[in-house]
């Protein structure tokens, strides 16, 4: 990793925490060049830190089922800061403000980031491996609170059986992951009182140590907190919804962890990206076979994503603010909330596959299941397959090429709102 000790001292460096695939310095590299073949994020210094008293989450929703969620933070819900035994580590990177311009393009901050990005900047108080204990002050990238699940869908989700079936399937279904086993293990102490077990987790040793590991101590207290509130309480049902149902891909969350281990990130906060679950299309054996669904839905956002954003940019360096406005609200009223809602029932849909034994496939769950088959069928008959095409025409070896003299006058923060630079 490059040193801080170069950039000490100016004023027009901002400090940006890095916690997603961004901790992969080579993908960082990488991320401008559909911007065209002179826009490169270069960063001036990155070292490993820890943010505490949060934790990592998969709330971001994305473009399921290629790719469902994306990283970000959240501050643990138990209120005892910095003492929270929940860390997130990651990268701390030094950029210039024309770097930093850059990189909340590629979040998507097209056209003025408060109103298209996904994220919201927040800073934070982060320490660096070389210097334990001594705080700086970083920006992170969160997940914007209306980008979450959706609240009609919790609504939805909270209705008697729905939700009781739901949750019952919860802990027996097939995963490979490590976080299984402390599932089970935790379910096997349900008939065990809320603070009894509150009581009794932390100081548990899985691998005959004093203390558990990391991985085990983390999970633990998020389904502590979560069990800890009332049944009623409108935040429950959103974290057991982030928990089970919006997980990574595999090629996202292998990101991570191969920049975790580039960036030479904590070995116990590494085995703890080992035990997060990933989307249920190669976690579970019932959803390896083949789906209809699933392969349409696929076909669609990998031939329409790079077309679409292919406008949305065309859009954005001719300074044609109506169409980008239109354009970004179908993307985000109906085609991503849509595929976010859809990659949730397939969770589901993967779920009661594999409880079969217990309960069958809902006719209502068939029927949509049909329907959106052929929805998506005509969708890339008549949108996807031409924005495809319209992408591939205007670029030069990719869907996402411009001229170079476009992301020059991006990186450019004339018009754009004053960030916050750590000092």
């Amino acid at each position: 990793m490059v040193p801080a000790k170069h950039v000490a001292g100016s004023s027009d460096i901002v400090y940006n925490f890095a916690i997603g695939s961004n901790v992969n310095t080579d993908r960082l590299r990488s991320r401008a060049r559909w911007l065209g073949t002179g826009a490169s994020i270069e960063y001036l210094s990155a070292e490993p830190a820890v943010l505490r008293g949060y934790r990592v989450v998969f709330n971001t929703p994305g473009f399921p089922p290629a790719e469902p969620a994306f990283c970000s933070v959240r501050a643990c819900e138990c209120g005892a800061g910095a003492r929270c035994p929940s860390q997130v580590h990651g990268v701390l990177y030094a950029f210039d403000r024309a770097s930093y311009e850059l990189l909340w393009v590629t979040e998507g901050g097209l056209g003025g980031r408060e109103a298209t990005s996904s994220y919201v900047e927040r800073p934070v108080l982060v320490e660096t491996y070389a210097q334990p204990g001594v705080q700086r002050e970083a920006l992170i990238f969160e997940t914007r609170p209306n980008r979450t699940v959706e609240r009609w869908y919790r609504d939805w989700l909270r209705s008697g059986s729905y939700r009781r079936r739901w949750l019952a399937s919860e802990f027996s279904c097939v995963s490979t992951s490590a976080m299984h086993v402390l599932e089970r293990e935790l379910a096997a102490q349900r008939s065990v009182s809320t603070r009894a077990r509150i009581k009794a987790l932390p100081a548990r040793a899985v691998d005959g140590s004093k203390s558990p590991p990391l991985w085990y101590a983390q999970h633990a207290h998020v389904l502590e907190t979560i069990e800890a509130l009332p049944e009623d309480h409108p935040d429950r049902l959103a974290l057991e919804l982030e928990r089970v149902l919006i997980r990574p891909s595999m090629r996202y969350l292998g990101l991570i962890r191969d920049g975790a281990m580039h960036s030479g990130l904590d070995a116990d906060y590494r085995q703890l990206l080992e035990t997060y679950m990933v989307h249920w299309r190669v976690s579970c054996p019932c959803a390896g076979r083949p789906q209809p669904l699933q392969a349409w839905i696929t076909a669609f956002v990998n031939m329409s994503t790079p077309g679409f954003f292919r406008l949305m940019w065309w859009a954005h360096t001719m300074h044609r603010g109506h169409l980008l406005r239109l354009l970004h609200g179908i993307w985000d009223r109906l085609f991503r909330r849509v595929l976010s809602f859809l990659a949730m029932e397939r969770e589901l849909h993967a779920i009661r596959l594999a409880q079969r034994a217990r309960t069958g496939v809902p006719t209502l769950q068939r029927l949509l299941h049909w329907g959106m088959v052929w929805f998506c069928s005509f969708a890339i008959l008549f949108w996807a397959a031409p924005a495809a095409f319209m992408g591939l025409l205007s670029g030069t070896g990719n869907f996402f090429h411009v001229r170079s003299s476009a992301s020059r006058s991006c990186a450019s923060p004339a018009g754009r709102r004053q960030m916050h630079v750590a000092n």
